[in-house]
């Protein structure tokens, strides 16, 4: 059964053919909301599964409910290349989320929420380095911003000596940073979110199924314990969360796409004190605060990428107008007679 969250995005995709900068960058918050929401899962499932075993069956399970989808999806088959740009997109989410995904057994949920930040920091960075685009200084202000309210938040986040889980979620970051610049370049150039995401899944699945059954050989009892989590990871962070961000993407670049994301860690925060009754000191309040502000400074900056001209398919397209040649009447000479 396909699930609500993607259905209800695709109809929104279908009515909002232009969409709004606005509308996107709620999109963006709504994915940063349900990653937050996430990052608790995805450290407990790691008590009954290995890392690449639920990145595996996370994506598998993501996958099928995005399939159903990508058939009712435009194609546009105008435009070359979109496999391969696809594909590079895939890539670097393969290896941003498996680095992530691993750096769970070391290093603890703050570290981890705090440390993927760092992609608000190196999104702008290697947009500027890698397409030449430089981002205004609101743009890094509201990064920056972003980053120590973050920082506020993870309150006693251990790296004065860092581990081996936290060196991950710094490769992680880097390569988070990579997919949002080319996501946003894909997007801009080809749209298509749902197939996007199928690849960028099934992906996933395939490079790291084979791993997860040779190095950690999983049980069908340890899957059981575990589906209840992975189906709360595979539905919310995976699903609707990457689904949102491919979407939202195409109106919103990806400096300003990274610092809204970046929320995860202010929802997550949010979601723990609620649920968990963890509470938030006063320095994560301040952080609370300087994220908000970062948001908004950069929600206020967006300039939505330059969109690709339109064109109409050949069954669609309107004929040409031909020219009508005026046909010289000749004045006829009339008698009139008595």
């Amino acid at each position: 059964m396909v699930s609500g969250l993607p259905a209800a995005l695709f109809v929104l995709q279908k009515k909002c053919i232009f969409m709004s900068s606005r509308l996107a960058c709620l999109l963006l918050l709504c994915a940063g909301f349900f990653w937050g929401a996430g990052n608790v899962a995805n450290k407990t499932v790691l008590d009954h599964l290995g890392p690449l075993s639920v990145l595996c069956l996370r994506t598998l399970f993501a996958a099928a409910l995005i399939l159903p989808l990508t058939a009712f999806e435009q194609r546009r088959q105008d435009k070359p290349g979109w496999r391969k740009s696809a594909a590079l997109v895939s890539v670097l989410l393969v290896f941003a989320m498996v680095f992530q995904q691993v750096a769970y057994i070391s290093t603890t949920v703050i570290n981890v929420s705090f440390l993927v930040n760092v992609a608000s920091i190196l999104t702008p960075l290697l947009a500027w380095a890698w397409l030449g685009q430089r981002p205004s200084a609101r743009i890094f202000l509201a990064a920056a911003v972003t980053f120590v309210g973050a920082f506020l938040m993870a309150g006693q986040v251990s790296l004065l000596r860092p581990n081996a889980g936290d060196l991950f979620c710094l490769v992680s970051a880097l390569f988070y940073g990579a997919w949002m610049v080319a996501l946003g370049q894909h997007a801009v150039a080809f749209g298509r979110p749902m197939a996007t995401c199928l690849l960028q899944f099934f992906l996933t699945a395939l490079v790291t199924g084979p791993c997860a059954l040779l190095i950690e050989q999983p049980s069908i009892v340890q899957i059981r314990q575990a589906l209840p989590e992975i189906a709360f990871i595979a539905i919310f962070p995976t699903s609707a969360g990457f689904l949102l961000q491919t979407t939202a993407q195409r109106y919103v670049s990806a400096p300003v796409a990274a610092v809204l994301v970046s929320t995860e860690s202010l929802f997550g925060g949010a979601l723990a004190w609620l649920l968990l009754g963890e509470g938030l000191t006063p320095a994560g309040l301040v952080g609370c605060c300087l994220i908000f502000g970062g948001v908004m400074l950069a929600a206020t900056t967006n300039t939505p990428p330059a969109m690709p001209p339109m064109t109409l398919p050949p069954s669609r397209a309107r004929p040409s107008k031909v020219p009508i040649t005026k046909i010289p009447i000749t004045k006829i000479p009339v008698t009139l007679t008595g």
